[in-house]
Order: C-alpha cells, then structure tokens, then sequence
C-alpha cells in the first residue's frame, strides 16, 4: 500500500517507519508496509529484529 506521509529511513535505508499520532508502521524503502506498532521506538526495535532475520 503506497501512502503519502513521509518515511523515516532507518537501519542504513534498508526499512523505514512511517508515523502517525496513535501508530506507527515498519516499511520497506519503497513504502511497503510491514507491521504496525504502537510507539516509534517499538518499531525500531522490531525492526532491528526483522533486519537480523533478514526479511530486509
């Protein structure tokens, strides 16, 4: 789902969070939505976790 608020890259560019008030969405670079969590920094942290998995 392609979506127009702006990305924040994160890990090098290899994900990016897209943010909103109540939510927060783990992306791939070209805005392809992953999970959604409820804090920026959960979704940081979850995204270390998948990058580690290699699903980025």
């Amino acid at each position: 789902m392609k979506n127009n608020n702006p990305l924040v890259p994160i890990l090098n560019g290899k994900a990016a969070i897209e943010s909103y008030v109540i939510e927060h969405w783990i992306c791939r670079p070209d805005g392809e939505r992953l999970e959604r969590r409820a804090s920026f920094e959960e979704a940081e942290v979850r995204a270390k976790e998948m990058h580690e998995k290699g699903i980025f």
